[in-house]
């Protein structure tokens, strides 16, 4: 039974990615985010950006000049492009058109990437990814953001309002807006039902 009070689920231990691309990008991606709208920055308000990250993530992937939405899921640079445009990045962002974009290329100019060692550890056996980015603006102040751990990480959970909102991004891709709500309330109520039918009923595209 799902209510068994005695079942551990290992479900709860996975995270949850905030970002479509590859999670050594998220600390990264999340830093600039920070900065971007919490002073309220727009592309032409910046010069450069640096993001320090652990050289671990940098063996992981490598691609600095990526040509569509598949390569751009494991590219620092446009990852951070797409945060520089918009603000945040989701699932319309990794989109070929978008990824070759002038605006977007001229944003991935503006990004360094510095790998680095032993600058972020997660004190555990969870890979940490952790970033620090520094923006440089136009008008010479500086701007810096460390985020030791990716988010959506067990040890760096996502709220509940983003989780909720990075749900319906992805369930109305198939689904209507209808159906995408009742979806989540029968995801909420998992633990005190004792069959998944309604759930895998109400996953069929609409």
């Amino acid at each position: 039974s799902i209510s068994d009070p005695d079942i551990e689920w290992a479900v709860l231990d996975n995270g949850f990615k905030p970002y479509p691309s590859g999670v050594v990008t998220h600390a990264a991606m999340e830093g600039l985010r920070t900065i971007v709208n919490r002073e309220k920055l727009e592309p032409s308000d910046i010069t450069s950006i640096t993001a320090e990250v652990d050289e671990r993530a940098t063996d992981t992937i490598d691609e600095s000049d990526p040509q569509n939405a598949q390569e751009a899921r494991g590219s620092y640079e446009f990852c951070l492009a797409a945060i520089l445009r918009e603000g945040d990045a989701g699932i319309n962002e990794f989109d070929d058109e978008y990824v070759n974009n002038p605006q977007t290329r001229d944003q991935m100019e503006k990004i360094n990437i510095e790998p680095t060692t032993e600058l972020f550890t997660s004190g555990s056996a969870e890979a940490s990814y952790g970033s620090r980015v520094t923006v440089e603006c136009t008008n010479g102040t500086k701007h810096t953001e460390s985020v030791s751990t990716a988010p959506g990480s067990p040890s760096n959970p996502l709220s509940e309002p983003r989780l909720r909102s990075k749900f319906f991004e992805c369930a109305e891709t198939g689904l209507s807006k209808e159906r995408a709500e009742l979806l989540e309330e029968t995801i909420m109520a998992l633990e005190s039902e004792t069959s998944l039918s309604d759930f895998a009923e109400q996953t069929l595209p609409s």
